[in-house]
């Protein structure tokens, strides 16, 4: 009896996207190098392999495909070598664990701001019999704005309409994958440098000569060796931040809740230790990598896996796949917050196991600043709600309008009030 190979998958199908796995299952199994002919790139998907070609440099790709729209200077994460190292020896201090502890009080106010009112509704809605438990859209009522809100509250910066800033995140984002170079993608990414420019840079200018704590003083007035950042630069950093801090913390919120909205011992155990909050945080950052891939250029021509690469080539090195490589995770399908192959207290830093924050040079410079935002909203959450449960009408699943970004649009909760 012959047994077939099955085909690769195709990432940007709506059935990948809405169950990635499986697919990804074949990839590391049949072809951990993998070219993609629609795509134009080099599938690497096992975690070994993914943990080495991390480290490699980026060179011009994501400069051409996102870095040139978030403001006119080089954007920090397409850097590297020497120029990297010390854009980010500059920039570390801001975004060091207790730097980010000042800010604990402001994530802490925001997440209040949007629950209260939405506990105090529901509390009304039971009282008067119109349902039995307590609902939220935790996604369109909470995350959608929470972290985009921590994000200008830190930076203290006019706040836009928040349709607007959706826009900008989506063209950005779109402009990330647009390996096609449609030319409707780069207009909406140009279109959103332009409107982000316009609020940001008469700030940057007027904050060079102040005294201010907010972010964006912080980075006006950080010096290294002579060196500072120009108006350009820190307006794609800023940008970055919003992209980063806010859009993709929003979703990695969203994952971390529906898991713990799945599984009543995870609460139960939550009620009981405190403290394995952090594991639930490193095992959602493992089991639900929200950016499926990082893109590299190989330096020269090398090989991957007994595989000839040529230089030049643009690689796509799979932290999803890698996050569920059984060859480095024990049954890896399973989301576990007790698991002994994640150590918790290195998840958010750059010896973490897992490569839900990149690895190597790029590893996530914002990390701290993710896991407060996450630690915090879930904790003010549950002070007012148990027994958490995803809603009966509810059928939250990757928005699959997002191949890139690993997202709920959606989801539905129905809780008891505290």
């Amino acid at each position: 009896m012959t047994v077939s190979t099955p085909a690769p998958p195709d990432l940007l199908s709506p059935a990948h996207v809405a169950d990635p796995w499986p697919g990804l299952a074949v990839l590391r199994d049949h072809y951990p190098v993998h070219f993609d002919e629609g795509l134009g790139v080099w599938l690497i998907s096992r975690y070994d392999d993914v943990r080495r070609l991390a480290s490699l440099d980026i060179g011009d790709l994501l400069q051409e495909l996102i870095g040139q729209y978030l403001g006119d200077a080089q954007a920090f994460f397409a850097m590297d070598g020497l120029d990297h190292r010390r854009r980010r020896a500059l920039i570390a201090p801001v975004f060091a664990r207790p730097s980010v502890q000042r800010f604990a009080d402001q994530v802490d106010r925001h997440a209040r701001a949007l629950l209260d009112p939405i506990f105090e509704r529901e509390r009304q809605a039971v009282r008067a019999g119109e349902r039995d438990r307590a609902e939220i859209d935790f996604v369109t009522e909470f995350t959608a704005s929470f972290s985009a809100n921590v994000m200008i509250q830190i930076l203290d910066l006019p706040i836009p309409d928040h349709s607007r800033m959706t826009s900008w995140f989506s063209a950005w984002i779109n402009a990330e994958g647009n390996i096609s170079r449609d030319p409707q993608i780069i207009a909406a990414a140009q279109q959103a440098k332009d409107e982000f420019g316009e609020i940001i840079l008469p700030v940057i200018r007027e904050r060079r000569s102040g005294t201010g704590d907010d972010l964006i003083s912080k980075l006006c007035r950080a010096e290294l060796d002579g060196m500072r950042m120009s108006d350009g630069e820190i307006q794609s950093f800023v940008a970055t931040m919003f992209l980063a801090g806010g859009e993709t913390t929003d979703h990695q919120l969203g994952w971390a809740m529906y898991e713990l909205a799945s599984d009543p011992r995870i609460q139960q155990e939550l009620a009981a230790e405190p403290e394995l909050m952090t594991n639930l945080l490193a095992e959602s950052m493992r089991y639900h990598a929200i950016i499926p891939f990082g893109s590299r250029l190989a330096p020269a021509d090398f090989e991957v896996g007994g595989v000839a690469i040529e230089e030049g080539a643009q690689l796509a090195v799979m932290y999803s796949a890698a996050n569920h490589d059984p060859r480095r995770f024990e049954n890896p399908d399973t989301f576990d917050i007790h698991r002994t192959d994640v150590d918790p207290k290195k998840a958010f830093n750059g010896a973490a196991q897992h490569m839900g924050f990149g690895s190597g040079p790029h590893f996530c410079i914002g990390s701290h600043l993710t896991k407060a935002e996450m630690e915090t909203a879930l904790r003010v959450f549950l002070e007012h709600a148990r027994d958490v449960r995803i809603a009966d009408d509810a059928n939250p699943a990757p928005d699959p309008a997002s191949p890139f970004v690993r997202s709920l649009a959606s989801l539905k909760l129905s809780f008891e009030l505290v």
